[in-house]
């Protein structure tokens, strides 16, 4: 994956920014993470929430976390992985992970790709939604062409006192509305750079600021103009800046408001 050159990285605030979803143990930084986060660090990154898609995953952020204290883990699997869930074995695993997790996921459905049977994922789900209730943790769900059956499945185990946040949010209004009447957050990242990505930007615009979140998701889902580029945390202010044309507001009051946030949701040791 083509790697951009630290000079492409600039700051669009001087206030504080958090990546809120990045997966910075995939294979994708195994040569360069710690670099990567420095370069997140010369453009005002703060913290970034290290989302476990599986049992090794979780592993590897634990590790991550201990010598980095801008960074935050969570514990879960992940819908494409949600066929490695073992209802018998899988749960005392996670566990093992809980103390110090900021959250409970990344898990959801997935419906575009056929990569994990739709019964796999509904059995994984319905652990991490009822292992966040019990722990009063936030949720980190993912939701791709799914957003009726994890609604559905939401009020089926909720209420959920840590809340949570729909990463990656690309269904319509009438859906967003949903869900933040739940009190859950909504993620936006490099999609609201495209301009064929029109639900995305009719919720970047209608939904309340204090329920955004800013994330990456890399290394998937590069801004604008650096498609065909890995994503990495120090493309946020990429990102903030693009919100803040979205809603005709000031790229500070951007990064001030997702940064409250992120930090009011995964109740990060940190302030704006």
């Amino acid at each position: 994956m083509k790697k951009l050159p630290p000079a492409k990285f600039e700051k669009s605030t001087s206030c504080t920014l958090i990546d809120s979803h990045i997966h910075l143990d995939s294979d994708a930084y195994a040569e360069d993470w710690q670099e990567a986060w420095q370069r997140a660090q010369a453009v005002s990154l703060r913290a970034l929430v290290l989302p476990s898609t599986n049992l090794a995953s979780s592993r590897r952020i634990a590790a991550m976390c201990k010598d980095n204290p801008g960074f935050f883990a969570t514990v879960g699997v992940h819908p494409h992985q949600a066929d490695e869930f073992d209802p018998t074995t899988s749960p005392p695993a996670m566990a093992a992970f809980l103390p110090g997790a900021k959250a409970v996921g990344e898990t959801g459905l997935e419906a575009h790709y056929d990569f994990c049977p739709w019964e796999s994922q509904l059995i994984s789900l319905r652990h991490h939604l009822n292992l966040a209730r019990d722990t009063r943790l936030p949720l980190i769900l993912h939701c791709r062409e799914a957003e009726q059956p994890l609604y559905s499945e939401l009020l089926a185990h909720g209420p959920f006192p840590g809340l949570g946040v729909v990463h990656c949010y690309t269904g319509d209004w009438e859906m967003a509305q949903r869900f933040l009447d739940l009190g859950f957050f909504l993620g936006i990242n490099g999609i609201c750079t495209l301009a064929s990505a029109t639900q995305v930007h009719e919720v970047a615009r209608k939904a309340p600021l204090d329920r955004l979140l800013l994330e990456t998701d890399g290394p998937y889902l590069t801004p604008k103009p650096f498609r065909g580029c890995r994503n990495e945390p120090g493309l946020i202010p990429v990102i903030a800046r693009a919100l803040a044309e979205l809603r005709s507001e000031n790229v500070d009051i951007i990064a001030e408001s997702t940064s409250r946030n992120s930090i009011r949701l995964f109740h990060l040791p940190l302030e704006v």
